[in-house]
């Protein structure tokens, strides 16, 4: 599996992101959960571009760092809407 590191999509549309790896941005991206344009990580998992997981991490203190969105895309053209990942910290 090949993975993408350290590619800003600051500005991207998230739809686009279709290939595995890790990416960072911050402001003007388009296609966030609950339009949060905080500094994030996104990891995505792709089974191809047309199956995967995105995983959308707010960082930024703005953000809500206790939550993890995530959401799927299938059948080539279908996005399920983010749904929220509460986590806890030790």
């Amino acid at each position: 599996m090949y993975f993408v590191y350290n590619k800003s999509v600051t500005g991207v549309d998230l739809n686009t992101l279709t290939k595995s790896g890790f990416y960072y941005g911050y402001n003007n991206m388009i296609n966030t959960p609950a339009n949060l344009n905080y500094i994030c990580i996104i990891f995505i998992i792709a089974y191809s571009e047309d199956w995967l997981f995105q995983f959308f991490a707010p960082v930024d203190t703005a953000g809500d760092p206790k939550k993890i969105y995530v959401r799927t895309k299938y059948n080539a053209t279908h996005w399920s809407s983010w749904r929220a990942i509460n986590i806890t910290t030790l």
